[in-house]
């Protein structure tokens, strides 16, 4: 009698739905511990105010594909913002302060491509020392100073209502859909998967591997941007302290959500359900009585297991 054997592939179920069944975990967690909660106002408060760090997970999720690594997120946001707040202080139009900072970010992610790309260092080494660069930049340029005037559009960013929805949470789906569509549709996109999945091959194949490479730093940098105007019309303020320390969330959330597989298999619902889990656990938490510093822990601790999940699969060169 021949024994049959399953095809249940219980490690393969965890990597494709662990993202969705830790949603749901921490979700009963917090509607157990507080009953206000189960209200769409709760969920609807944890969303909204994650946008920033949707932005900041599509940005990496970019440099990681390509396989690299970007840990200067934090201060980059804060440079943005140094900027945005000196140009706003001068009185300069709402276009030229968005351009100032678009253009500050286009510069970072342009430096940091030319260090990888270019010059051969490595993305750990060389985004550790552009971040030193960058947090130098943003004290001395601001003097480590605050500044809450600004143009009325930033405030509108995270206030304003359009169709039902917060302008925000528009500015989150019209994230979503640029990242399919540059990653899916284009010719960038798809010599930054063949980059991820193998360098040397795509390179064999006549893919430009340095300028996708330095590419894949300058689209994100433009995502971090967007992410430092959320986080400025959140606050309510502008300046050097904004966005420190968003790239520990950015890039867990970012390996939660299967970035290091996107070259493979390129998937935007995992990275927002990413997003969200780290949103649940950073403001869910709190608001059922977990001391706020314990979420730093319980990311690590689901961060080491989604690494240990994927420890088969490609690995990014840092």
């Amino acid at each position: 009698m021949r024994i049959r054997k399953s095809n249940l592939n219980l490690p393969k179920l965890w990597e494709q739905y662990s993202t969705i069944a830790l949603i749901l975990i921490l979700t009963i967690i917090i509607v157990w511990r507080s009953s206000k909660m189960l209200s769409l106002e709760g969920f609807d408060k944890i969303m909204l105010n994650n946008a920033a760090l949707l932005a900041v997970v599509l940005g990496v999720a970019f440099v990681m594909i390509g396989g690299g690594i970007d840990l200067s997120i934090g201060y980059q946001i804060s440079l943005i913002s140094v900027v945005i707040s000196g140009l706003s202080v001068a009185r300069m139009s709402p276009f030229v302060v968005l351009l100032g900072g678009f253009l500050t970010g286009l510069l970072c992610g342009l430096f940091n491509g030319v260090l990888v790309a270019y010059l051969g260092i490595v993305p750990f080494a060389a985004t550790i020392a552009s971040q030193i660069i960058f947090h130098g930049l943003s004290y001395v340029i601001s003097g480590g100073s605050m500044v809450s005037y600004m143009p009325d559009i930033i405030p509108k960013l995270t206030k304003s209502v359009w169709l039902g929805l917060r302008l925000d949470a528009w500015i989150s789906i019209a994230l979503l859909i640029v990242f399919v569509v540059i990653l899916r549709f284009s010719y960038a996109g798809k010599y930054l998967r063949a980059v991820g999945l193998k360098e040397q091959s795509a390179a064999q194949m006549g893919v430009p591997t340095k300028r996708i490479k330095w590419l894949s730093y300058c689209i994100a940098s433009l995502f971090y941007t967007v992410a430092s105007l959320l986080l400025i019309s959140k606050q309510g303020y502008a300046g050097s302290e904004i966005g420190v320390g968003m790239e520990i969330k950015g890039i867990a959330a970012a390996y939660i959500g299967g970035a290091l597989i996107q070259a493979e298999h390129p998937n935007v619902i995992n990275l927002a359900l990413g997003t969200l889990i780290v949103g649940l656990i950073e403001s869910g938490l709190p608001q059922v009585g977990v001391n706020s510093y314990i979420h730093y822990i319980i990311i690590g601790i689901i961060l080491i297991m989604t690494m240990w999940i994927h420890r088969t699969q490609r690995k990014p060169e840092y």
